[in-house]
């Protein structure tokens, strides 16, 4: 049985792993071991790369960074000191299926973590979207830790006789879930998308980071911003001149082809729609948007846009903005960089994990 520390440290050893392999790091001081985990994680990159298109190096690395950002001792034990993970110590590990969305590289890792971190089995299912980082990162956490090759299982389909289901995916998939596994305890992501508020008083620089949250990954993240509230009267201008800092999607063929879809199709619309040559912001109640696409929606004042986001808080996943005393805000450029505290749908995976060992 691994011990909780023994868990922490694997995991501090595995974010130095990915760090030390990340661009702009020194690698003089680098440990033995580490030329083995770099291979692995370039192949792995090289991989994700060729299987799918809308994985392009700039965004791996960045979610690589993210990650590596999660595990440091510091951040892990802030994070673990609010739960009782000692006093189920010695309890029998629970397997956790785990079924993997794949629409921005390595976004299952935060639930790979916290059923590993929690002493339990993790049993995934990958997308075939993004097969290759998750194994990458098992491989290296065995090679730190020997003891985690009992505990992480990949399969095409979750066992029928795991604890516990945790599966993200869309409106449509959930039901299918629920289908096969809702007799198991469980968590079934659905859709959801960050959004931005705005109000026209924002810097050069916040327009800019606004900029990463919206195109970072191409925009396919639950945690990128698909909608922009903005106060009445708003001047697009400065926001339209922050957007060239991701021009670089001009030579991404998947997102333009997109791009020209959707032009296409907005086409017969006489107002509402602004075209900035590689995005088209239109006028919209919807908070999902597709890609190469951004909604926006007027706000006359506080009172009003809070009554509007209350309305649709349960597709919100993040919003992006300056402090507010009314919602919880995240700084502008960092949607695709949770803590370890931002639990998707806001549903605490280890408190969901730890109320399961307490009823064994």
């Amino acid at each position: 049985m691994m011990k909780l520390k023994h868990r922490i440290q694997a995991f501090v050893a595995l974010g130095e792993a990915i760090r030390t392999y990340l661009p702009g790091h020194n690698l003089q001081n680098k440990k033995p071991g580490f030329n083995y985990y770099h291979e692995l994680i370039h192949q792995s990159i090289k991989k994700s790369i060729e299987n799918n298109q809308w994985f392009i190096q700039q965004h791996i690395l960045y979610a690589l960074r993210a990650i590596s950002n999660m595990l440091t001792f510091q951040n892990l034990d802030s994070w673990l000191e609010h739960y009782d993970l000692n006093s189920n110590q010695d309890k029998k590990p629970l397997e956790i299926g785990v079924i993997n969305a794949g629409n921005i590289p390595a976004v299952g890792f935060h639930d790979f973590l916290t059923v590993l971190i929690t002493g339990n089995k993790y049993a995934g299912k990958l997308s075939s979207d993004d097969p290759y980082l998750l194994p990458c990162f098992a491989e290296i956490l065995i090679n730190i830790d020997k003891k985690f090759s009992d505990l992480i299982t990949f399969h095409p389909k979750i066992p029928l006789n795991a604890d516990a289901v945790i599966a993200t995916g869309s409106n449509n998939t959930a039901r299918y879930f629920d289908f096969l596994y809702g007799s198991k305890p469980h968590i079934f992501r659905q859709n959801r998308n960050g959004i931005a508020i705005l109000s026209g008083k924002e810097t050069e620089l916040q327009l800019i980071n606004l900029t990463r949250d919206i195109f970072m990954h191409f925009g396919l993240g639950c945690r990128n911003v698909s909608k922009l509230y903005i106060p009445v009267g708003y001047d697009f201008k400065s926001l339209i001149k922050a957007f060239k800092t991701a021009d670089y999607v001009l030579n991404h063929k998947p997102f333009m082809n997109n791009y020209r879809y959707q032009k296409a199709l907005n086409s017969m619309q006489e107002s509402g729609v602004i075209d900035n040559g590689f995005i088209l912001l239109i006028n919209s109640l919807l908070i999902s948007s597709q890609p190469a696409t951004l909604h926006y929606e007027f706000y006359d004042d506080n009172k009003s846009l809070k009554s509007l986001i209350n309305n649709q808080n349960n597709e919100i996943q993040c919003i992006s903005g300056l402090p507010s005393l009314h919602y919880k805000t995240i700084d502008f450029g960092k949607t695709q960089e949770p803590e370890l505290s931002d639990y998707a749908d806001g549903i605490d995976t280890i408190e969901f994990i730890n109320s399961l060992k307490l009823n064994q």
